[in-house]
């Protein structure tokens, strides 16, 4: 072998070494970026699921506000009619007969009393939590999360009024106590 022989086979080898470096560092590189992509494809999947369970939960619990407000509905149409009667006497109602009833009590202000029994004496039959926040308010919470409620205040309207009560505000809220 010539010494013209030996340098061209000993540039043909050192030029396939750098070939395969370079494939190895391709291949090297592809691979991370694989897997960095999969590993963000797989965070995305879970804020994706934890959404999607937030959201559900949220629509489950403003139809569940929408069935309770339906509960409430009905119970005042119900009282509406009782107090429509002509034999019906409201100082005579199981409402009241734990109450001291005063002389001039009105038929409005019967109505507003009996409606406040008869929602939080039944207010167990339903999800969520009522209250009672005023002569003609109740605060309704409806849970999403352990955290989370839809708040909803609802105003009753007076005997005479076409509607049976107004809703004044319905909103998200966090029960979560900050430190």
């Amino acid at each position: 072998m010539t010494m013209n022989a030996y340098k061209k086979k000993k540039r043909t080898f050192s030029a396939m070494g750098a070939c395969s470096i370079l494939m190895v560092f391709v291949v090297l590189c592809l691979t991370t970026f694989a897997i960095l992509s999969f590993v963000s494809a797989q965070g995305d999947l879970r804020l994706t699921q934890k959404t999607q369970n937030m959201t559900e939960r949220f629509y489950k619990a403003d139809a569940d506000t929408d069935g309770l407000l339906y509960f409430i509905d009905t119970i005042l149409a119900g009282i509406r009619a009782d107090m429509r009667e002509a034999d019906y006497d409201w100082r005579t109602d199981e409402a009241l007969a734990a109450v001291d009833v005063p002389a001039d009590m009105t038929d409005e202000s019967a109505y507003l009393l009996i409606s406040r029994f008869r929602i939080t004496q039944r207010a167990g039959e339903v999800r969520g939590s009522l209250s009672v926040t005023g002569d003609d308010t109740l605060t309704l919470l409806m849970p999403i999360t352990e955290n989370q409620h839809i708040q909803t205040v609802l105003h009753l309207l007076p005997l005479g009024a076409p509607l049976r009560f107004e809703v004044q505000s319905r909103v998200r809220i966090s029960t979560l106590d900050w430190e």
